[in-house]
């Protein structure tokens, strides 16, 4: 990626100013970097790169790992009830910052004195870790405890440390914790750990209060952000995917309408200038694949054949698809970079800066048929498909908005927004013969896989071990898990159900399919052997007349 550098003072004085946390540019990086994707997270909003290079690496085994991302951001725009818009966004912080570190106050919505420097860091844990501390039997000594779960930022913590282990006060919800000992408090010396979906997971909060955005020039959405980056480490396509959880938490004090959440991404497959992209509307995605037979000759790139990159929406509610998608250009005209906060508005809708519909055919511009998404079609598809290959564009460095809503937000609303980032590796067919078909085999895999173990909440059973439905009666206990070859035993413990009671133990892959079923009695063991199922995440339903019971197993078979 190479981006023009261009300094804008820009002030913003439309809210209270004395108000502002007098915060500094944030600092804080990590990597989530538990499976073959090393991907880079900054502490105010944006994503995939540590300040000035991109940090997406892709591990391919030759020595050579390039990026396939260059850098991504949230933006959230909205309406309140005087018709004034307010938006809080980033792209490259040339101009300044519209996030910053740290939680809102619960009770006054205000940013607090402090929290910029104090908040400026990530919170990064194994699963691994967490599995140990939970075999160890409370009161556990400080000593016996790892700094990512002691110094975890959960309600109430004695223990929570920030930038550089500055002692914190976590007073309200934050980060996710099992509470095993029910107090309402995270004490990891009572047993209490954290709570996350994948085998590694990295937790920080930002906010768009703090100060004046001087990014989008925009007055403030008033939100804090609980972000959440994991990932798998398990074979095939999962060990290639990142997944993101924002919890956005609206704290002001008026209604909002025509709320958009966007994703800025700014895309680099390998080489940064040799990419093209487009959409799938039906399946929510956007798609960076490259230009050409070849990736580069600028280095590092993946050479051939390139793979594709994809952001997913992966909306649990259903309830904020994808509403826009739309290309824009490294200048300043009217499909260029946004400088205004209007202009950064009307791209989380899809519409060009200067408030010109997009239209379809060419470059979006100046067209007559009205639309909201870019290149939707296939690459292969001659004209009148719209694509950029049926465009017969010049490949280059491209960057995009993916915009979500309308929503309408009361003081208080909660607004979760799950996406995940994709690689599709290719066997041969690149450039404009790129395998759209099996972006969308991956996308439905990812997808029918988020909504079993995730938007079900199934991975947190594999903590509490039951969670109850109505009706249930029976608990789960697996012995090990993970578990490992040649046996795994389930044992379906008696509560309220008679023992000797039959029950039938069903096991589910990560697409909803049912694996193996077995019949078993309650109160007695079952045992499975590692041969016959593949190695994976499952899902176990053990049904008996009076009830069901659910929970998670990892599954490894060498």
């Amino acid at each position: 990626m190479r981006f023009l550098i261009c300094t804008l003072m820009l002030l913003a004085l439309s809210w209270n100013t004395s108000l502002q946390a007098q915060c500094g540019s944030a600092e804080g990086f990590t990597t989530l970097d538990i499976n073959a994707v090393r991907a880079g997270l900054l502490t105010s909003g944006d994503l995939w790169w540590n300040g000035i290079d991109a940090v997406y690496e892709i591990s391919t085994g030759t020595g050579v790992d390039p990026d396939a991302m260059f850098a991504g951001a949230l933006w959230i725009g909205g309406v309140d009830a005087g018709g004034q818009l307010r938006m809080a966004a980033q792209t490259y912080r040339q101009s300044g910052n519209d996030f910053w570190p740290g939680p809102l106050d619960a009770s006054t919505g205000d940013a607090v004195p402090g929290h910029c420097e104090a908040f400026d860091r990530h919170w990064k844990v194994d699963l691994a870790d967490i599995e140990a501390h939970r075999l160890l039997s409370p009161p556990i000594a400080l000593s016996d405890i790892p700094a990512s779960i002691l110094e975890w930022p959960g309600q109430g913590s004695s223990y929570a440390k920030g930038k550089s282990g500055v002692s914190l006060t976590i007073p309200d919800e934050l980060a996710p914790f099992q509470d095993v000992d029910g107090d309402g408090i995270y004490d990891p010396t009572a047993g209490d750990f954290p709570v996350i979906p994948g085998d590694q997971a990295v937790f920080w909060v930002f906010n768009d209060k703090a100060e004046p955005h001087t990014e989008s020039d925009g007055d403030p959405m008033e939100i804090q952000v609980r972000a959440l980056a994991y990932a798998f480490r398990t074979p095939g396509l999962l060990d290639t995917v990142t997944f993101y959880r924002y919890t956005i938490d609206y704290m002001g004090t008026e209604p909002l309408t025509d709320v958009y959440l966007s994703h800025f991404v700014d895309s680099e497959l390998g080489a940064y200038d040799d990419d093209f992209i487009g959409c799938d509307t039906v399946e929510q995605l956007a798609i960076t694949y490259n230009g050409d037979a070849v990736d580069g000759p600028t280095s590092p790139s993946f050479g051939s054949p390139p793979p594709i990159i994809t952001v997913q929406n992966l909306d649990c509610s259903g309830s904020i698809p994808m509403s826009a998608f739309i290309v824009y250009n490294n200048d300043f005209g009217p499909t260029g970079n946004p400088t205004s906060a209007a202009a950064y508005y009307r791209y989380a809708q899809g519409i060009w800066t200067d408030g010109t519909p997009m239209t379809v055919g060419g470059n979006g511009y100046g067209g007559t048929v009205e639309t909201r998404f870019a290149f939707p079609d296939d690459p292969d598809q001659p004209l009148p498909s719209w694509s950029e290959c049926a465009e017969g564009n010049t490949p280059f460095d491209r960057r995009f908005i993916m915009g979500h809503g309308p929503l309408s937000w009361a003081p208080g609303e909660q607004t979760v927004m799950d996406f995940a980032v994709i690689l599709t590796n290719q066997s041969s067919q690149t450039g404009c013969g790129a395998d759209f078909d099996a972006v969308r085999a991956d996308a439905s895999f990812v997808k029918n896989f988020h909504e079993t173990f995730i938007c079900s909440g199934l991975y947190l059973e594999d903590f509490a071990l039951a969670l109850v439905e109505p009706g249930n009666l029976a608990k789960l206990e697996f012995f090990p898990n993970p578990s490992a070859n040649p046996v795994l035993e389930l044992e379906a413990l008696a509560l309220g159900m008679n023992p000797g009671q039959p029950v039938l133990v069903e096991i589910i892959d990560m697409l909803g399919k049912t694996a193996s079923t077995k019949e078993a009695v309650a109160g007695q063991a079952l045992q499975l052997y590692g041969t016959e199922l593949p190695s994976g995440l499952y899902s176990v339903i053990v049904r008996e007349t009076d009830g069901t019971a659910r929970a998670a197993i990892r599954w490894s078979n060498p």
